[in-house]
C-alpha cells in the first residue's frame, strides 16, 4: 500500500516563495510597445512583473494543495495520525 503523504512536494519557506516569484518575474519579458512614454513603459513592465509573480506563486500553492490527499477519503488509519498529529479541522484550515 503506497503512503497517501509521500507525493505532496516539498514546501518551501514564503520568504523562498517570494524570493523564486521575483526572480522569474525579473527574468521574463515583457512585450511593451516602444511610443509609450517612459512613465507608462516602467508602469506596464512592473505591472507584468507583478502579474508574474502573483502566477508563480498561485501555482506553486495550488500545486501543494493538489498534491494533499483527499482527507475525507484516507484509510482510517492515516486519518487518525493525521488528527493526533496536527488535526484534521487544522489542516483543512490551512489547507
Amino acid at each position: 500500500m503506497k503512503q497517501p503523504f509521500e507525493d505532496i512536494p516539498t514546501i518551501i519557506k514564503a520568504e523562498e516563495l517570494i524570493n523564486k516569484s521575483i526572480k522569474n518575474a525579473i527574468k521574463a519579458e515583457i512585450n511593451i510597445p516602444k511610443e509609450m512614454s517612459s512613465i507608462m513603459k516602467a508602469k506596464s513592465r512592473e505591472k507584468g512583473r507583478i502579474k508574474i509573480m502573483a502566477n508563480t506563486s498561485a501555482n506553486y500553492l495550488e500545486k501543494i494543495v493538489k498534491s494533499f490527499p483527499s482527507i475525507d477519503n484516507l484509510h482510517p488509519f492515516y486519518r487518525e495520525m493525521l488528527e493526533i498529529i496536527y488535526g484534521i479541522s487544522n489542516t483543512k484550515a490551512l489547507l
